[in-house]
């Protein structure tokens, strides 16, 4: 029984460094956004999250800076992903902040320790989308700073950021006429 009770013990310090390294959303990005390339004028633009928690930490939050120089337009509830998350953390929160930032969230305060959007180990793609209007030349190619932020669970990092870019607009793009 000792040896037994001695083996246990030791598998649990060894295995668990392993576990604290799981408990992240450290690998999840922005995959994708479209309309690319943009058009000057009004648009819905939309960026495709890909939530990634080897142990399921939940995604509380996505945000992404917009350039400086756009119209923020409709963040309406029908630009959020569906939600496959914690009941407590729904229905999802979106809304804008100072420097053109859009964010879409959990309800509740932040980490809510379990999330509205669910990623896994694999990933899942999320469509967050908001409508905007780009004026000419306004300071293009564009890159977007983002941040995806997990709801607290396990060990850190509870957060990915990057940017994303660059896209040129569709009036600066080269078109070959023949």
């Amino acid at each position: 029984m000792k040896r037994l009770v001695w083996l246990f013990l030791v598998a649990l310090v060894v295995a668990g460094p392993v576990w604290a390294q799981v408990d992240n959303i450290g690998a999840s990005s922005v995959v994708g956004s479209s309309p690319d390339p943009i058009p000057v004028g009004v648009s819905t633009l939309c960026f495709t999250v890909n939530a990634v928690s080897p142990d399921f930490e939940y995604m509380d939050r996505f945000e992404v800076d917009l350039p400086d120089g756009w119209t923020l337009g409709t963040i309406a509830s029908n630009s959020v992903p569906p939600a496959n998350g914690c009941s407590g953390a729904l229905p999802p929160v979106v809304g804008s902040s100072a420097g053109n930032v859009v964010y879409w969230q959990s309800t509740g305060t932040i980490p809510t320790g379990c999330g509205a959007w669910i990623g896994g180990s694999a990933g899942t793609n999320f469509d967050f989308c908001v409508d905007v209007t780009v004026p000419s030349g306004a300071g293009a190619p564009w890159s977007f700073p983002w941040i995806v932020t997990g709801d607290g669970y396990g060990g850190a990092p509870h957060s990915a950021t990057g940017t994303w870019g660059p896209i040129v607009p569709v009036e600066l793009q080269s078109f070959i006429v023949e």
